[in-house]
């Protein structure tokens, strides 16, 4: 089963580096496909993957949903929140879309055998009025058996 998945993830990644034209070149490098261990903080930039090593789990970092902190340099009455948008893939199940977020109710997910936490949203805003931009997002998370 482990094997069908990492044939799945060559062949897409095959795919991405056929040959193109010069009108047609990518803008963005490749996702990164990173193999934490379950139990372990690890880091994923928007559109990079986790395929969990000793488990047939993948996740992928899809896309920050919202960003409401309330930056460093302003007193407010409440923090804000920062969510997140996953897909959780794992072999002869459909793919499942998870929210995760910095409030503490909503900063874990169970899906399939496992739940992921989200840990950390980073960079945290420090200036009123600073815009972030997708690829500046690192988000940390863990992953537990059930």
């Amino acid at each position: 089963m482990l094997g069908r998945i990492l044939l799945l993830l060559v062949c897409l990644l095959a795919a991405g580096c056929r040959s193109a034209g010069p009108s047609s070149l990518p803008t963005q490098t490749a996702p990164v496909i990173l193999a934490p261990l379950i139990g372990q903080p690890f880091q994923l930039r928007a559109g990079d993957s986790a395929f969990l090593q000793n488990s047939d789990l993948m996740l992928v970092f899809e896309r920050v949903v919202q960003d409401s902190r309330c930056p460093a340099d302003v007193t407010c009455v409440w923090s804000g929140e920062a969510a997140v948008a996953l897909l959780a893939i794992q072999t002869g199940r459909d793919p499942q879309p998870l929210e995760l977020s910095t409030l503490p109710e909503k900063s874990k997910a169970t899906v399939f055998d496992y739940i992921i936490e989200l840990r950390q949203v980073a960079p945290f805003p420090q200036k009123a009025g600073a815009v972030l931009t997708a690829s500046d997002y690192v988000i940390t998370l863990v992953v537990f058996s059930r």
